[in-house]
């Protein structure tokens, strides 16, 4: 949970982009509405609805605003928010997994993360 009112399903390291996103399209839009926060592929996705009609350049100034987001999302840790100018922030593949983490988060996830392999026992 983001906040009281907003939730997503995503690391808290992306906090301030996705407030600052949703700041940003209230005041563009009062009535606009979150579908959807969420990680995918190691990246920010941000799904709404909005009374904007399409096409509009208010539609599509929503549309810039969102696809920012997700594109700073690529740069910024998903769990401690660090942005990429501060530390070396990479989307990585594990085992099928995308992530964007820092070094640091990076090497905490992987070291306590415990695979299993096919017949292992989970007990």
């Amino acid at each position: 949970m983001i906040s009281d009112d907003i939730y997503a399903s995503c690391g808290d390291g992306w906090k301030d982009i996705i407030l600052s996103t949703h700041e940003k399209l209230l005041f563009l839009d009062p009535n606009y509405e979150i579908s959807q926060i969420k990680e995918k592929f190691g990246g920010l996705r941000y799904y709404f609805t909005t009374t904007a009609e399409y096409p509009s350049p208010l539609f599509e100034i929503m549309q810039d605003i969102v696809r920012l987001a997700e594109y700073k999302s690529s740069y910024t840790c998903e769990l401690c928010g660090a942005a990429g100018y501060d530390m070396l922030v990479e989307t990585r593949v594990s085992d099928y997994f995308y992530y964007t983490y820092c070094k640091k988060c990076s090497d905490n996830f992987l070291s306590n993360r415990k695979l299993f392999k096919k017949g292992d026992s989970n007990e």
